[in-house]
């Protein structure tokens, strides 16, 4: 029970700290920004849902996600979350997932060094 208590308060700090480091909004390929609205595309999985679905996958993988800090990077059709150690001297590397925004599947899953 304290472990699922512990995720839960590490999980909403993460996703916590991720938006506020991503609250600048977005910039198109001309550059301008595009605070608070939606893409052209209609997007099914927004940017909670893609972090929930890529910690999710991690937490199958690595059982646990405090090692790691996140990075959401939004594309064009898709999230790219990438999961970067904290400890930059641990052994391996971080893990990117790269999300659909209609499905919300994972179309990528590779590891850094």
């Amino acid at each position: 029970m304290r472990k699922d208590l512990l995720f839960i308060a590490m999980f909403t700090l993460a996703i916590a700290i991720i938006s506020a480091n991503n609250c600048g909004g977005r910039q198109d390929h001309t550059g301008q920004s595009h605070v608070g609205t939606q893409s052209s595309q209609s997007s099914k999985v927004d940017k909670d849902s893609a972090i929930r679905i890529a910690t999710e996958e991690l937490i199958k993988e690595e059982r646990s996600v405090d090692k790691y800090n996140l990075k959401v990077i939004e594309h064009e059709d898709a999230w790219r979350i990438e999961c970067n150690l904290k400890d930059r001297e641990t052994m391996g590397g971080g893990v990117i997932y790269v999300i659909d925004w209609q499905s919300g599947k994972i179309l990528k899953r590779e590891t850094s060094q």
